[in-house]
């Protein structure tokens, strides 16, 4: 049994990723569409959920990645961008005549909100007992490389006071060394001149988990 803040803050932080998968996905699905509005028969429900459910997703994903890229991945800029982007592709449908009824965009909003958040929070609140969560395999490394991006807002290089501390000679000694880079942790590379480390996964899956922790936090992100 889950307590009700538990409960409450899983349900919050679903919500709150929803609404910006569902906000993006919402303004920009209609772009896909081959035909004005009133030339076409409506596209089914389902197709619809699943257009604005991947679409909203990879805007979400490449928005974030190109913040942490540049270092600026805070809150008040990530929103920004998203309520820009979703301004945009409204825009850019209704020059085409592909925006929905408004009706059905408040309705189609609502439901994929619904389902989202859900979903979310059920998941949210199954336990994690695998090691692969927290451990170093790859699913620990990209949920590591997520939480620093959501915490720091860039995906690197970051100081470390570890290796930093360290002659430059002796770095090494904690390091798997190869031919192109250096390995202080599974998945991270090391500048041997400062000490700083650079996640080396795609950027994408942490991206997505950095936007989970930002939502609601360890419990959201894992």
């Amino acid at each position: 049994m889950c307590s009700h803040s538990t409960l409450l803050q899983a349900l919050t932080a679903s919500i709150v990723f929803s609404v910006r998968i569902g906000l993006l996905g919402l303004t920009w699905r209609p772009l896909f569409e081959s035909s004005p509005v009133p030339a076409r028969q409506e596209t089914p429900l389902l197709v619809r959920l699943s257009q604005m459910t991947v679409v909203g997703a990879a805007l979400s994903i490449v928005c974030v990645v190109i913040l942490g890229l540049v270092g600026a991945f805070s809150s008040a800029w990530d929103w920004t961008i998203n309520i820009i982007l979703a301004a945009a592709g409204a825009f850019a449908a209704a020059k085409r005549r592909t925006l929905p009824r408004c009706k059905v965009m408040v309705s189609d909003c609502c439901v994929l909100i619904a389902i989202l958040a859900s979903l979310g929070t059920a998941a949210m609140l199954i336990p994690k007992w695998s090691e692969w969560v927290v451990g170093g395999w790859d699913t620990g490394v990209y949920t590591n490389i997520g939480i620093q991006l959501a915490r720091t807002g860039s995906l690197g290089p970051w100081p470390d006071e570890f290796f930093s501390s360290l002659p430059h000679d002796q770095r090494l000694l904690f390091c798997r060394v190869f031919p192109t880079w250096i390995e202080p942790f599974p998945g991270f590379s090391m500048d041997p001149t400062s000490g700083a480390i650079r996640p080396m996964f795609f950027p994408g899956t942490p991206a997505l988990i950095s936007m989970l922790y930002r939502a609601g936090g360890i419990q959201a992100a894992i």
